[in-house]
């Protein structure tokens, strides 16, 4: 099943950000989200899916995907 970028938490942004070393800084740049929407998701304060999309999407261009199960998670695509 796949990710549905709606879903997306803070633990997975915190999460993505620590497996491919960027900074929120680094996280603006790729996504062109603002730092105050990614210091609210990692903070879990309401979001709109259109940042959630774009910070997705940012991740997924890194090569990372995302996963629902028990917990969240994050891995470099192709990982088991």
């Amino acid at each position: 099943m796949s990710f549905d970028y709606k879903n997306l938490t803070g633990a997975h942004v915190r999460a993505a950000r620590g497996l491919i070393d960027w900074r929120q800084d680094d996280l603006v740049e790729k996504s062109g989200v603002s730092k105050r929407s990614i210091q609210n998701i990692e903070n879990n304060i309401n979001i709109t899916d259109r940042v959630r999309r774009d910070l997705y999407e940012a991740f997924e261009k890194a090569g990372l995907e995302f996963y629902n199960s028990d917990k969240p998670g994050v891995r470099f695509k192709g990982g088991d």
